[in-house]
């Protein structure tokens, strides 16, 4: 609604980059996720070619997306976004925002298999990811595994280029919330044969609202 509506996208579009059809289960809140699936690379396809945006953007790429879900879901669902096949961004790069849970899944903000599990960034874009909480899921999720325990849900090596800017569960005298290493949260068994690679920056925004536990 940034433009009072006046640009709308054809169902065949949304259809092409947006699902909300899936759902999994997270260990870690013990609730369903319900989320808002956001197809980055047929995003960034979809830009290079269609004008639907490009009068409002002055011709410029596209560069951010913010998710405002108001969808009513049940207590024991987490209403969130996720996004998918993420390697290739628009490219000015891409800001994804909410004030739901974020989940990225897969490889994120490198194209180039040469530099994957590496610090090399040469290649990336500017990028960042914002939300309630960031959960990282690897090349090796599976939303149908995610009610087996979390020895069988083993990760593969994933590489994610962004910045985090989110909320945190706080410490207190009570309860541990994980430290510095559990800033963006995990839901799979990573190892040295399964390592997470990030190169970005991570900035704690404010208390989790919805990602709470």
């Amino acid at each position: 609604n940034f433009d009072s509506g006046a640009i709308i996208l054809s169902t065949n579009d949304v259809a092409m980059l947006i699902s909300t059809n899936n759902s999994f289960w997270d260990a870690r809140e013990g609730k369903t996720v319900r989320p808002i699936d956001i197809n980055i690379g047929n995003l960034t396809a979809w830009d290079l070619t269609n004008n639907t945006l490009k009068s409002a953007l002055s011709g410029a790429p596209l560069n951010s997306v913010y998710v405002w879900d108001q969808r009513s879901l049940p207590s024991t669902s987490l209403g969130a976004v996720r996004v998918v096949n993420g390697k290739v961004l628009p490219a000015n790069g891409l800001t994804v925002a909410t004030g739901r849970p974020l989940y990225v899944q897969g490889d994120y903000n490198e194209f180039n298999p040469a530099y994957l599990n590496t610090n090399n960034t040469t290649f990336t874009r500017p990028a960042s990811l914002v939300g309630d909480a960031i959960t990282v899921l690897s090349d090796n999720w599976s939303d149908a595994n995610s009610t087996n325990s979390v020895g069988s849900r083993v990760a593969a090596p994933t590489t994610v280029n962004a910045a985090f800017l989110t909320g945190v569960v706080e410490t207190t005298a009570a309860h541990y919330s994980g430290g510095m290493e559990n800033f963006p949260r995990f839901l799979e068994t990573w190892g040295s044969g399964n390592i997470f690679t990030y190169n970005g920056s991570m900035i704690k925004m404010f208390p989790s609202l919805y990602a709470t536990t």
